[in-house]
């Protein structure tokens, strides 16, 4: 753990990003860890999110939780740095899981 906080804070000072880690149990990403800068909103990170998914169709939506228990839906207008400050992770990262679900329809 203690080798977990060590990079969260080297990554944060060596490139004055806020890292941010990717995670979902129902979708697998090409990578997970993001360093993103803080005025970055919340939509624009979504769509890059969306571009390293795996199998992620056009009829399925994503969504953005955070909260200890994945309770909260983040705002798209929300910036990654105001949520650094309300959600950072003790070891230095920012968590964020994504959900899926059918909403524009499916061709079953």
């Amino acid at each position: 753990m203690e080798a977990g906080k060590l990079d969260g804070a080297s990554l944060r000072s060596t490139y004055q990003k806020i890292p941010v880690v990717v995670k979902s149990k129902s979708i697998s990403f090409k990578k997970e860890l993001f360093l993103c800068p803080k005025d970055l909103t919340c939509g624009r990170f979504m769509a890059q999110v969306r571009k390293h998914a795996r199998a992620l169709t056009a009829a399925e939506a994503m969504y953005l939780l955070m909260g200890e228990h994945q309770q909260i839906m983040v705002p798209m207008h929300e910036s990654i740095g105001s949520l650094d400050k309300d959600y950072a992770n003790e070891d230095g990262y920012l968590y964020v899981y994504v959900e899926k679900e059918q909403t524009f329809g499916c061709l079953a």
